[in-house]
Order: structure tokens, then sequence, then C-alpha cells
């Protein structure tokens, strides 16, 4: 049986003049994870861009230079 996984969408963005703008060296990427890596403990998906969901980020699936992005970014969950 294989393992239901949701689609994450990583954002980079860049400081200008003080605002989180959307990057122009990196497009947003997409990348798959386990559900229940992206759910909370009632088994709901989290919220886009919270504290919750942008730590997906740092999920071994997401691409090394998303784990290693040091500008502003959000994360949303495809459902």
């Amino acid at each position: 049986m294989s393992q239901e996984t949701v689609e994450v969408v990583f954002s980079p963005q860049e400081w200008t003049d003080e605002y989180a703008m959307a990057s122009e060296e990196r497009d947003p990427v997409t990348y798959e994870v386990p559900r229940k890596d992206a759910e909370n403990d009632n088994g709901e998906l989290y919220e886009d861009d919270t504290h919750q969901s942008d730590q997906l980020a740092d999920h071994e699936n997401a691409p090394e230079w998303v784990q290693n992005w040091s500008g502003p970014f959000y994360v949303t969950i495809r459902r």
C-alpha cells in the first residue's frame, strides 16, 4: 500500500525596500511529502503560510537549496 502524499509549494522571496517580494533568482518549486508530515494532531492539513507549513521547507524531501534558503519565503500545500 502506498503512502498518501501532498504537494508542497515553496515560494522563495527577497527583501525589496523592506518588503518580501517574489524572488527574481529562483522560481517556486513543488515537491511531495507524506501527508502525515503536513497534518496537525487532528489529521487536518496545515494552513498555508503559517509556522507549521513553513517547517516543511526543512523536510528531507525538499530540494537542498530550499532547505538552505536564507531569505524570506512562504509555503502552501496543495490538497
